[in-house]
């Protein structure tokens, strides 16, 4: 993918949503944010469930103000309009997931002891903004 110098500084700059103009908006419903500044004014596009939302409304947002030349997440490579429903189900399945060991993590066992698959630190941990919880996969 070829990328102009600014492009690619953007592209550098991607925060830990993982999307260009997108942010934690400090809810538990709609976790993530779309907004970007263009000449001093702050443009806020909503919030949605999912990063990937955000991402979408951000880049229909700054098109709409900025014109054609803006950059996108879709011009950055980000993401690509075939790929939202599969990101958006593994979204919704890491959910569950985190549900799940929420569960497990306050059922006690036979012991008194918190189960060891609730303890178990595997290769990635999550947070889970919605429940202020982290967990583990």
């Amino acid at each position: 993918m070829n990328l102009t110098s600014s492009e690619q500084k953007a592209l550098n700059r991607i925060g830990i949503a993982g999307f260009r103009g997108v942010r934690a908006s400090g809810q538990a419903k709609k976790p993530w944010l779309a907004e970007f500044t263009h000449k001093g004014k702050t443009y806020y596009g909503g919030c949605y469930e999912s990063a990937r939302e955000a991402a979408i409304a951000y880049d229909n947002l700054v098109i709409k103000v900025v014109g054609d030349k803006a950059i996108t997440n879709k011009k950055l490579g980000l993401f690509e309009e075939n790929e939202i429903e599969k990101t958006d189900l593994s979204d919704y399945l890491l959910e569950i997931a985190g549900e799940f060991i929420l569960y497990l993590d306050k059922r006690k066992s036979k012991t008194g002891k918190f189960l060891e698959f609730s303890k178990a630190k595997l290769r990635k941990k999550y947070h889970l903004k919605k429940y202020g919880k982290s967990f583990y996969i």
